[in-house]
């Protein structure tokens, strides 16, 4: 079979016609035309080149597939024996090019260079998505010969692949057996680039780890070439470059040219070198990487478990005891709960002889006696905070005194920054200090929608407000935060909703967000504001990627610490879901 498109074509062994598929039919022309060459063979990825055609030398016809499929496969390409049986398994989901057809029938739009153009960097997203190097370069490789102009953005997502993608960490490790940490909620997840390297043998391993070395050597060369400035993204992946090559004070080079071209770097960038100095037991070029994020001074640049666990790694191998207890420290007063993996990294240092020989000679320096320890996992917490295991009872999760008065500055010029000239936010800053401080915050749209499949209702939001007034009577004070397109509904108009927002007005009770406005700033506004005795009503988890701007400590403690769940009752009242003493509703506790 031979899969054509205006742009790209590859010549395939033959693929019965029921496993072709529309990548879209309802929208043709967002298909992925872009022709990319899979693996035909245990050993080779992009095996065969990709056939690059311009639309001169073609007609775009009804039958143009049919057309391009009668072609003959060129010798380069004869099925073998290998390929044909590979050929007739079925195709998984993530490999399967799709077909168009019909597509001469629809006008296209803009230029052939431009069409062109979209269809490559949809195909190279695609390869992105699925860690595909081997079709990433082949693409890179046709579009070149072909002149085919590329913005300079798309070089950031091409050298992304070329040095490993999302399996970058375990190709510079050199083990197979490394778990990713792609995703703290979930980082166990498999994902389609870490399962091929796992299924690869040691040889295959390492060939890949030199060819994404040599892949992303060919891109940067053609980067400078064209003139591409150098941009975070960029510095990252050169950086993960160096890390693949086992050369992390290289790779703490890109970081500074980051610092130097941005007078900033996210945490990201520093990433391939705290991987290199773990691995090596570097302790002191660990430090200087942890000062030198600590200089840049950045709201957002508090460091992460991910950070806090390389750090211990670095220092666990070292057996620099000092500093693994300075860390423990740290992650204790920045973090809310570790995963699995740091949790496992913590046992087994802990569980070994290393752990019990560190521990003895800081004793005897000290002058304290040597006291010995049991590791067990699976402990559990109960309502008060309580560890029987350790006998003693957790610390309370909540910011610091002086913490609060810097997170309601940061929701505050966030809130600006986003919705510059689209409201006045400095202006509900100024009715909360005349009016304020309050106690309780109700989130009054989350309440509004809950269970209501959609619909909005006034009656639920009353409900709780009440409640809310007998649970906190004066002198504490309830903010009721909405925004003021709903006081136009038509619910709104029914007396006792208008009697409900005069009278909560009246006890400057009730603020409406004004027109181009998120009503989510003010009520977390006021819930900073109201520093440790604060409490926001809500459901909404504060999954936007919009919070994640905010600096994460002070936020994650917040929202773990001071929101109050709720629920209906059969008879419409409302039931409250406190927050337990720890503040981790679901805990990892070692």
């Amino acid at each position: 079979m031979r899969l054509s498109s205006p742009i790209f074509s590859t010549k395939l062994a033959s693929r019965p016609r029921n496993q072709r598929i529309l990548a879209n039919p309802v929208h043709p022309q967002r298909s992925f035309v872009g022709r990319v060459v899979r693996e035909l063979g245990r050993h080779r990825l992009a095996a065969a080149a990709v056939d690059i055609i311009g639309a001169s030398s073609m007609q775009a016809s009804n039958d143009d597939g049919r057309d391009a499929r009668k072609r003959k496969a060129g010798p380069d390409m004869e099925a073998t024996a290998a390929t044909a049986a590979a050929a007739a398994e079925p195709t998984p989901a993530s490999e399967v090019v799709p077909e168009v057809k019909g597509q001469g029938k629809r006008k296209k739009k803009g230029s052939e260079e431009d069409m062109k153009t979209r269809e490559f960097i949809h195909s190279l997203h695609m390869a992105a998505k699925h860690n595909d190097m081997g079709t990433a370069m082949a693409l890179w490789e046709g579009a070149r010969e072909n002149k085919i102009e590329l913005p300079a953005n798309l070089y950031n997502t091409l050298l992304y692949v070329a040095c490993g993608g999302e399996s970058w960490e375990m190709l510079a490790r050199r083990d197979q057996s490394f778990v990713p940490k792609l995703d703290l909620k979930d980082p166990l997840a498999p994902t389609a680039g870490v399962n091929r390297l796992k299924a690869m043998s040691a040889e295959e391993f390492e060939a890949r780890r030199l060819g994404c070395i040599d892949a992303a050597a060919k891109v940067w060369a053609a980067m400078q070439e064209a003139g591409i400035p150098l941009d975070e993204a960029r510095c990252m992946s050169l950086a993960r470059v160096e890390a693949l090559k086992g050369e992390p004070s290289k790779a703490l080079e890109w970081a500074h040219t980051c610092i130097a071209t941005k007078q900033s770097a996210a945490l990201r960038v520093f990433h391939p070198a705290l991987v290199g100095y773990a691995l090596a037991g570097d302790v002191a070029a660990a430090k200087r990487v942890d000062v030198l994020i600590k200089s840049l001074e950045q709201a957002t640049m508090d460091l992460t478990e991910y950070e806090y666990a390389l750090l211990l790694e670095t220092y666990f191998k070292a057996g620099a005891w000092e500093d693994i207890t300075s860390v423990f420290i740290r992650m204790q007063e920045d973090l809310n709960q570790l995963q699995a993996t740091t949790l496992s990294l913590i046992e087994s240092f802990f569980k070994g002889s290393r752990a019990r020989k560190l521990l003895k000679h800081s004793a005897k320096e000290q002058g304290k006696p040597y006291t010995t320890w049991d590791v067990q996992s699976g402990c559990t917490v109960d309502a008060t905070g309580l560890c029987k295991a350790a006998e003693a009872s957790l610390k309370m999760i909540d910011l610091k005194d002086h913490e609060w008065e810097s997170f309601a500055t940061g929701i505050a010029a966030l809130a600006r920054r986003i919705e510059a000239g689209k409201s006045n936010f400095d202006g509900f800053i100024e009715w909360y200090n005349r009016n304020g401080p309050y106690d309780v915050m109700i989130d009054a749209a989350n309440v509004a929608y809950f269970g209501q499949k959609g619909n909005f209702r006034w009656n639920q939001i009353m409900a709780m407000t009440r409640h809310i007034e007998k649970q906190y009577p004066p002198p504490l004070k309830v903010l009721v935060v909405l925004h003021v397109k709903r006081l136009k509904d038509a619910e709104a108009r029914n007396p006792a909703v208008q009697a409900f927002v005069e009278e909560t007005k009246a006890k400057k009770s009730f603020y409406y967000a004004p027109h181009g406005s998120n009503d989510d700033w003010y009520w977390l506004y006021a819930s900073a504001r109201a520093k440790g005795k604060g409490t926001l009503i809500s459901n909404d988890e504060l999954r936007d990627h919009i919070f994640g701007l905010l600096r994460p400590k002070h936020f994650l403690k917040w929202k773990e610490r001071h929101i109050v769940h709720y629920r209906f009752a059969p008879n419409g009242a409302p039931l409250l879901e406190y927050p337990s003493a720890t503040a981790v509703r679901s805990p990892l506790y070692l």
